[in-house]
């Protein structure tokens, strides 16, 4: 573990035993430790799409994963312009690295929202996952009304590292929060099968 000091990381003291069972704390190192490139100033996900209205472009709810097989293959996803009552957004949004991080191409998820050429009308609580083959999933709750009364979840799948996203299958009923996982035990019946699991009912 490394310790903050004036803003720089250092390592910690070491605890020192003597032969005869007495014990000492040495002096933390002051000399900076040297970081990864990848760690440093926030790093900007790409420029907020011209879609979204002007007075709603912030942020919420961010999640990232990293390939299977490609340690430098990363993908977020955020919502985009959230509404300020009614939940969800305007639309949700992702960002693709394919260099650990340092930089990074950003859109919004094709033909979700009206803004982004689909049906719905708001959409929300985007998930991220990789396949063995780093094909990409992202799947987002989206509102099936104005007033996000109903919704349903919609799946999107890149199989060209991000580049482009296509619908993948129909829209299942849900209206809260969802998660992927994956089956990861070496020759089991179901290994690198998701599972995509959310709330039939909530309470907030």
């Amino acid at each position: 573990m490394l310790l903050n000091r004036d803003d720089n990381l250092v390592l910690p003291p070491r605890s020192i035993t003597a032969a005869k069972g007495e014990t000492t704390t040495e002096e933390a190192a002051s000399a900076p430790v040297a970081l990864d490139l990848r760690i440093g100033p926030n790093i900007r996900l790409g420029n907020d799409s011209s879609a979204l209205p002007s007075n709603m472009r912030a942020q919420a709810e961010p999640h990232i994963a990293r390939a299977t097989t490609n340690e430098d293959f990363l993908v977020g996803v955020f919502q985009e312009g959230r509404f300020a009552t009614g939940g969800g957004a305007v639309d949700c949004g992702y960002s693709v690295s394919h260099d650990g991080g340092l930089t990074w191409t950003r859109a919004l998820i094709p033909n979700l929202t009206q803004t982004s050429g689909g049906p719905y009308f708001r959409a929300t609580d985007p998930v991220v996952a990789f396949d063995l083959n780093n094909n990409v999933y992202l799947a987002t709750l989206v509102a099936t009304d104005p007033q996000f009364i109903s919704g349903a979840v919609v799946l999107s799948k890149s199989t060209n590292g991000g580049a482009t996203f296509a619908l993948a299958g129909g829209s299942l009923s849900a209206r809260q929060h969802q998660f992927f996982s994956r089956q990861r035990m070496d020759g089991g019946q179901h290994f690198s099968r998701y599972c995509h699991r959310w709330p039939l009912a909530c309470y907030l």
